[in-house]
């Protein structure tokens, strides 16, 4: 009886530690599991802000837009700006920044902006172009000289197109396994780079493309080197505090942020808070929260030419190529994909749209800029979404009813001036 009961407890308590160790690799497939009915959303009721008088038709049908996108989204809440020839037109926010305690979204929560984060650097590393601290076909090296070897060679072009060939995220000897979703602390970049710096390029540099935030977190050490100052301070000094972006800052874990919105997944009706991420490993490339009014503030500087010199802006736009001399695949710049229309849009056969979306744990985020019509728009959610199309869609739609206008004062112009 003795050695059969203590076969017993062996069996036992081995059983319980592989579910313990299960749960610690797989902790946000196990947190996956707690699911709440999600309350009904009144869409109609938030908060909303024209600044522009001259688009009230055009805005009154995109608020109608945005209310049912939220609807079919499924997200909690949602928040969207609009900025044309440089001003702000419209700003608005529907739904919950907090299922649990039934509090609104405004026009100042905050979001996290995932991959949009990339555009957002790009604007601090066109300044240090201008201001001569690094050129884009400078090896890394140059900066960072204790590098792998195996980095050695690299550019900071390649490092921004995602031309690199380094890994994006994957699985680690970590709890939880997968990189996506640490929550370790990173106390500077340079650490961070540790996570990949020594394993195995995908190509040649410069061969193939590759989209990898991890690209971005080893631009920003060069940036630090070049700069000789932090990269968050770098952010703050040189993007931040010049355009007055009041509401971005770096996702910091433990800083009480008071405009920040809780952060979801969601379906089928349901919803939880998302898992708790670090992102202290990615601030360049995923790291940032922000408003749809700071990123159409921060856009419309650059579609005006206030804030960048023309020759950096056509740089930071222009699709980057590869060796053999084709355009990379997803027509990838520097922090920006820059897109061509497929089919008339405002009475044009081919429209001109630079963009960059997002995804992080709980959010969404769609920045798009059409320069030949000096529109911005951008469009935060807080969850996390199964079919990003669905956001594209609501973003273009809503775009696309300011292009009209826009498209017919355009030619209005060019009729008048045939007629003189």
């Amino acid at each position: 009886m003795k050695v059969k009961y203590l076969k017993h407890i062996i069996i036992s308590s081995v059983f319980m530690g592989i579910t313990v160790l299960a749960f610690l690799l797989y902790e946000p497939e196990f947190y996956s599991l707690d699911w709440q009915p999600l309350p009904k959303i009144d869409v109609t009721k938030g908060q909303s802000q024209d600044f522009e008088q001259g688009f009230q038709k055009e805005i009154v049908k995109a608020q109608q837009l945005v209310q049912q996108g939220l609807s079919k989204l499924g997200a909690p809440g949602i928040s969207i700006a609009i900025g044309i020839k440089g001003e702000k037109v419209w700003a608005a926010g529907y739904g919950l920044a907090d299922v649990e305690n039934n509090k609104p979204i405004t026009l100042g929560s905050q979001f996290r902006i995932g991959s949009t984060s990339k555009a957002v650097t790009s604007l601090a590393l066109g300044k240090l172009l201008e201001q001569n601290l690094l050129k884009l076909d400078d090896n890394i090296e140059t900066y960072l000289p204790d590098l792998p070897k195996a980095l050695h060679g690299i550019t900071i072009r390649q490092l921004a197109s995602h031309q690199s060939g380094i890994r994006n995220y994957g699985s680690c000897f970590c709890l939880p396994m997968a990189e996506y979703f640490s929550n370790d602390e990173f106390t500077s970049v340079a650490e961070a780079l540790e996570v990949f710096i020594n394993d195995e390029l995908l190509f040649k540099p410069g061969n193939q493309f590759s989209y990898s935030s991890y690209n971005y977190t080893l631009l920003s050490a060069v940036m630090e080197q070049a700069a000789k100052r932090p990269f968050l301070e770098i952010m703050q000094t040189q993007v931040f505090e010049p355009l007055q972006m009041n509401l971005t800052a770096a996702d910091a874990t433990g800083v009480k942020i008071p405009h920040q919105v809780n952060f979801y997944n969601v379906g089928y009706g349901h919803y939880q808070l998302s898992y708790d991420v670090n992102n202290s490993n990615k601030w360049a490339g995923g790291g940032l929260l922000s408003t749809p009014s700071d990123l159409v503030q921060m856009a419309n500087q650059l579609v005006s030419g206030k804030y960048l010199q023309q020759d950096t802006l056509a740089t930071l736009f222009e699709q980057q190529k590869l060796n053999n001399g084709e355009v990379n695949r997803q027509n990838y710049a520097l922090g920006w994909r820059h897109s061509i229309t497929k089919k008339s849009l405002a009475g044009k056969n081919k429209v001109h749209y630079i963009h960059h979306g997002g995804t992080a744990a709980g959010s969404s985020s769609l920045l798009i800029m059409f320069p030949e019509y000096d529109l911005v728009v951008s469009v935060l959610i807080n969850s996390s979404i199964g079919n990003f199309g669905e956001l594209w869609d609501l973003t273009f739609e809503v775009a696309t009813q300011f292009l009209s206008v826009l498209g017919n004062k355009a030619n209005d112009q060019v009729i008048a001036k045939q007629n003189n």
